[in-house]
């Protein structure tokens, strides 16, 4: 009786312990692929963006999708099309831009962010002698701390939150209300 359970307890660690010495599918190699390097849309490359909405007045509507790609585990760069649509008591506004950001991850999701972004906009919001046809370009240089929250054990799953700062903010100049900018992202890979 006591051989049996010795050779149970025996079993079982040596399986256990095996089990745990296997790796997953999406390590740097896969089965097929073994000692290749892994191609780039399938390890580096991220999607993502956000989506803002709300019904009070001003009606604003807001998508960013992104794309980036991952440069090392800790450097991150990418780009965005921003898009905002304004409905504020019957005056409407669409504005379309153009956003290229960098992160440095540097402990347990924190972040260093920086971006550059272009918003196309009316000019009658920052002249009031401007004509209601006529557009022009507000450049924003915003550079800020953020965080990354893991959805998935394998990290392809994320959610990061950013306070960033609006370093060409001129109180109003800007179709901005304020220099901080509070935002928030979910992305995968």
């Amino acid at each position: 009786m006591k051989a049996r359970a010795v050779f149970y307890i025996v079993f079982i660690a040596f399986f256990s312990s095996a089990a745990m010495g296997q790796r997953y599918l999406d390590d740097d190699t896969d089965d097929y692929n073994y000692g290749q390097p892994p191609k780039v849309s399938e390890k580096k490359v991220f999607y993502g963006g956000s989506i803002a909405l709300t019904f009070s007045q001003p009606v604003f509507f807001s998508v960013a999708p992104v794309v980036g790609y991952q440069v090392t585990r800790i450097y991150n760069v990418g780009i965005g099309i921003p898009y905002i649509y304004t409905n504020n008591f019957g005056q409407k506004s669409n504005l379309l831009g153009f956003r290229y950001f960098n992160q440095l991850l540097f402990f347990r999701g924190a972040m260093l962010h920086l971006e550059y972004e272009a918003m196309n906009y009316p000019r009658v919001w920052t002249d009031g002698t401007a004509g209601i046809k006529s557009r022009s370009f507000e450049h924003s240089v915003n550079a800020g701390l953020g965080y990354r929250q893991y959805l998935t054990a394998r990290q392809s799953v994320w959610v990061d939150l950013y306070l960033l700062y609006n370093a060409k903010w001129r109180s109003g100049v800007s179709i901005y209300s304020s220099p901080f900018i509070l935002r928030t992202m979910i992305a995968f890979k």
